[in-house]
């Protein structure tokens, strides 16, 4: 049977963890494609972050630098609002908390500036 209170602590932190992942991968695409047009405006990538129809118009237009930048800071502002405090054992009591959080995750994102 399933503890409720863990399935909350679990989906929270994969929350996190996705808001996390997705400012990397944007921050990513800012080093790579960021820069500036042919008209001297500063262009980042296209910002998305709905589920796309694979039968709509897929031809979106770049976002602009500072759109891009906005953007990234908003998941990394979201990311921590989810993720928990760090990954550490002496921060869990009981072993079926360890199971769930704690050093178990030493590697994945916490709240100890985001990355880890």
């Amino acid at each position: 049977m399933v503890n409720a209170t863990f399935n909350d602590q679990v989906r929270t932190r994969l929350q996190g963890e996705a808001f996390a992942l997705r400012a990397f991968f944007e921050w990513d695409l800012l080093q790579k494609f960021g820069g500036r047009g042919a008209d001297g405006v500063m262009y980042g990538f296209p910002i998305i972050t709905d589920v796309v129809d694979p039968y709509s118009e897929i031809n979106y237009a770049r976002n602009t630098y500072d759109q891009c930048v906005a953007q990234i800071i908003a998941d990394c502002d979201s990311a921590i609002k989810y993720l928990p405090l760090a990954h550490r054992d002496f921060m869990y009591l009981s072993a079926t908390n360890k199971s769930y959080l704690g050093g178990r995750y030493w590697n994945r994102f916490d709240d100890t500036g985001v990355w880890q």
